[in-house]
């Protein structure tokens, strides 16, 4: 079964661009995932913001999550609304036992968005509360200030 939080969040928006010594280290993370899923640069950067706003979900931090989806959702969908689609869902599963990317794939246009340069990103995760691995599905767009958090999907 499919479940979708916030699908009613067309853009969520991340903090502006990383600093440096934080791309670094993202760069360094994601050259030391192995040969097996090659990252670039882009990936490294769009990886670290979908990984610092998972952590914000993992640890039931609504707020904090909400906060990192900037001004465009946060016009849409309010702290309230957002912490009661996100927490039912998310806070049930306990944990996270294990996750690591398992695809990241980039389109020009996604079925509903306008177009764009995309990243979809899948993590294969394991929950504490949950039989067997999840899919956590996030969209990045590139926006002004870099990738920037569109949707957040788990199956």
């Amino acid at each position: 079964m499919s479940i979708a939080i916030a699908a009613a969040a067309i853009f969520l928006l991340a903090d502006g661009p990383a600093e440096p010594a934080r791309i670094a280290e993202a760069e360094s993370t994601a050259q030391d995932r192995g040969s097996a899923n090659p990252v670039d640069q882009a990936d490294a950067v769009s990886i670290e913001r979908a990984e610092a706003f998972l952590a914000r979900i993992d640890a039931g931090d609504w707020e904090g999550s909400w906060e990192l989806t900037g001004t465009p959702i946060r016009s849409e969908i309010s702290l309230r609304e957002w912490r009661e689609q996100v927490a039912p869902v998310r806070a049930p599963l306990g944990r996270v036992l294990s996750r690591e990317v398992a695809t990241i794939e980039r389109a020009s246009s996604l079925p509903g968005a306008v177009e764009g340069e995309y990243q979809v990103m899948q993590f294969r995760t394991r929950f504490e509360n949950e039989e067997g691995h999840s899919v956590e599905t996030i969209v990045m767009k590139m926006g002004p200030q870099g990738w920037e958090i569109s949707g957040y999907f788990i199956a």
